[in-house]
């Protein structure tokens, strides 16, 4: 079994991060996923937003829309023309009132979209190193530490205490002790009681150091990315721009007028409001 795993894991041709991200892209990509999708169902097609963006009215989801028409020149040529528009699905299908726009055309939107991100990606690729990340470290990291220090002092002082009240229960029981036994029933519930909470307690601390200790990773992670985003993004095919933004934001939200508000993902939010 051991050579079987080894040699399995020579003939890896991806790494596991990629691996899960591969498996979570295509479980949201499927029809049980249809209600939450925030990435495009495949990474074909002229647009640079699709399944993440909604109305800034009602909500609902835009989808694309093609109209066209064949205009007759004068030589007698043809020449067809074609509009392509993201437009609200509840509006037009009069799923539920909206007071927003029906429709909105799409190469201006998505140009729109692309002078945003370019903007954002620029600002945070000339960080070194995210303040971020140090601030992360200072408010969380050693707060969690010291709190967790304090836990374990807590969680052995009630450990020495509750094995204190055990000892004289057993003294109880051969007779040597004078404290009176309902006494000592009492004192051992709050003592199991209060060793029980620390325990708790500590579980959850380390739980929390272990997710802020990994969210610092993440962070990193996301910063290299983005120092490469920066570089490549205005010189990239259309398909890799949707994924890009796919791992950037989780929506893109536009209302009456094309006023966009793009929410990015929690880390990436995290890092411009440092800068702010």
């Amino acid at each position: 079994m051991v050579i079987h795993f080894q040699i399995l894991l020579k003939t890896c041709i991806i790494s596991s991060e990629v691996f899960e991200k591969a498996q979570n892209i295509m479980k949201l990509r499927s029809t049980n996923s249809k209600a939450d999708r925030i990435i495009p169902l495949n990474t074909k097609g002229q647009s640079l937003l699709s399944g993440n963006i909604f109305c800034g009215h009602c909500g609902g989801r835009l989808v694309l829309t093609t109209s066209g028409k064949v205009v007759r020149m004068r030589n007698g040529e043809t020449k067809g023309t074609k509009r392509i528009r993201y437009i609200c699905y509840n509006k037009a299908r009069r799923h539920i009132e909206c007071d927003g726009q029906t429709g909105y055309t799409m190469h201006l939107v998505d140009e729109a979209i692309e002078e945003l991100f370019t903007k954002m990606i620029s600002r945070l690729a000339a960080i070194d190193n995210p303040a971020v990340i140090n601030n992360f470290q200072e408010e969380s990291v050693t707060k969690l530490q010291q709190k967790l220090e304090t836990a374990e002092l807590k969680m052995e002082k009630a450990h020495a205490d509750y094995s204190a009240i055990k000892q004289k229960v057993k003294e109880s029981i051969s007779g040597t002790s004078q404290i009176p036994s309902g006494l000592l029933d009492s004192l051992a519930d709050d003592a199991y009681h209060t060793l029980i909470q620390a325990e708790d307690k500590l579980r959850f601390l380390s739980g929390e150091l272990t997710d802020a200790k990994e969210h610092i990773s993440e962070i990193t992670k996301i910063h290299h990315s983005i120092r490469i985003w920066s570089r490549i993004f205005d010189i990239s095919s259309c398909e890799a721009k949707k994924m890009i933004l796919t791992s950037s934001l989780k929506r893109v939200e536009i209302s009456k007028g094309y006023k966009i508000n793009i929410i990015y993902s929690d880390v990436i939010q995290k890092m411009m409001e440092a800068l702010e």
